[in-house]
């Protein structure tokens, strides 16, 4: 899927294929919120499986083009390549229950590994591990995040064109219907055009509600098992 499919498709179902009613620059725009709803909405749409090292103590911070966690599956050793024992995704308010699980003992000897931690949506920058990272031994996991896909509106039109977009064709008529929604919202002459434009924001979500049910996908909860099937994931 390249720009240009996209650009083609919504130009002849706004009737707009010589892009005289709306600018070539607003539709690369309205293309740019199109592809950040949809990672919002799907965060399986945009993914990168990233190996990190964690910072010492419980509180972690995801990297910063992360957009929400999808989840930590293993540990990766004191040296980032050696497969270790998964992780599992625990309740925060369990773990604040049953321990005192942020209080280490500057005595003990430092873990080489961590077993569980904690993510919630409220805070999607921050999540949190157990056994507390030391700060004499490293401590590397496998973590998989959605991410922002690369915006179109900063090249010049030729140049965007010809841009593939890292997403899978599946989503394709859900960017189209979305970009819709918003060409109409800005063009209403009358209430038929707001009617148009609600029609395809219900549409965009329609899409991946159905598709949704093809690739179980979600924020991971505790004990969930999330099975993503996306030619378009990054590794």
């Amino acid at each position: 899927m390249t720009v240009k499919d996209v650009l083609d498709r919504v130009s002849t179902l706004y009737n707009d294929v010589d892009f005289d009613r709306t600018t070539k620059t607003m539709y690369l725009k309205f293309l740019d919120d199109a592809l950040m709803q949809l990672v919002m909405s799907r965060p399986d749409a945009h993914l990168k499986n990233v190996i990190v090292q964690l910072d010492p103590g419980t509180q972690q911070r995801l990297p910063e083009d992360c957009i929400s966690l999808i989840d930590i599956f293993r540990n990766m050793g004191q040296d980032s390549v050696t497969q270790g024992r998964p992780v599992w995704q625990v309740n925060r308010k369990d773990m604040d229950y049953f321990s005192d699980w942020h209080v280490t003992d500057p005595t003990a000897p430092q873990p080489t590994e961590i077993t569980e931690f904690s993510y919630e949506k409220k805070n999607a920058k921050i999540y949190w591990v157990s056994p507390a990272p030391g700060s004499d031994v490293p401590i590397f996991v496998e973590l998989m995040y959605s991410f922002a896909f690369p915006p179109y509106s900063t090249l010049t039109w030729d140049s965007a064109l010809t841009q593939s977009i890292p997403c899978d064709d599946v989503f394709m008529g859900a960017i189209c219907s979305y970009m819709l929604y918003l060409l109409y919202s800005t063009d209403a002459a009358s209430k038929m055009d707001k009617t148009i434009s609600e029609s395809y924001k219900s549409d965009f979500y329609n899409q991946l509600g159905l598709e949704y049910k093809a690739s179980t996908v979600n924020m991971p909860q505790p004990g969930d098992t999330v099975n993503i099937n996306v030619q378009g994931a990054q590794q």
